[in-house]
């Protein structure tokens, strides 16, 4: 089993490989063990989606439940990992439908982390790639997350980031925004209205 040890601050650090040995001990021609990806007590699965300032990892715990993790592009010390620590726990306070509540903030390795429950969600961009969206369906996606952002907004707490990927479907087409505020780029100031047009731009990307 290997460890989460990011050789950079970057994304790629993420990926661990099989080791030399592990390699040169499987017979020749057999097919090469995929090495376990382990960050903390989650299991890395694969990842979901990656921005400039944020990525998202499907996971799993050592009881084999799926969650999503949120986690910055960069790892993060002092001052910075309690902001954005902060910030996570101040956008789980938040309660509306279409608001994706955090179910562990926390941090690993410099790494610090959003964990959101999976259940039988996927993402806009997993949904995008597997068939086309009917329009009357994609237009009442949007207007769910608009009415959960809107929500945030009136509250101070703005997404910065909005992505295909940090927006969630269930099978009951029950939307929900994740990521709230973390995208670490406090000093810009985002409306409502570009989050609204974030959100019509990831519904047609």
């Amino acid at each position: 089993t290997m460890t989460f040890q990011p050789t950079t601050t970057e994304a790629a650090g993420l990926h661990a490989a099989p080791s030399t040995a592990a390699a040169a001990a499987q017979p020749k021609g057999q097919p090469q063990p995929q090495a376990v990806r382990m960050f903390g007590r989650f299991q890395l699965v694969r990842l979901l989606g990656k921005s400039q300032h944020i990525m998202a990892w499907l996971v799993m715990d050592r009881d084999e439940q799926e969650f999503m993790l949120a986690i910055p592009r960069v790892q993060l010390t002092g001052q910075a990992m309690q902001d954005w620590q902060q910030k996570a726990r101040r956008a789980a306070r938040l309660n509306h439908p279409h608001l994706a509540q955090p179910v562990e903030v926390g941090e690993f390795d410099r790494w610090p982390y959003a964990a959101y429950e999976r259940g039988t969600s996927v993402t806009w961009a997993e949904r995008f790639s597997r068939q086309g969206i009917p329009a009357p369906d994609l237009a009442a996606w949007v207007v769910q997350a608009a009415q959960g952002l809107a929500y945030a907004h009136e509250a101070g707490v703005a997404h910065r980031d909005l992505q295909p990927f940090m927006l969630s479907v269930d099978e009951g087409g029950q939307v929900k925004v994740l990521g709230l505020d973390l995208a670490g780029r406090s000093s810009e100031n985002h409306g409502a209205l570009d989050e609204l047009r974030a959100v019509r731009d990831a519904a047609v990307t």
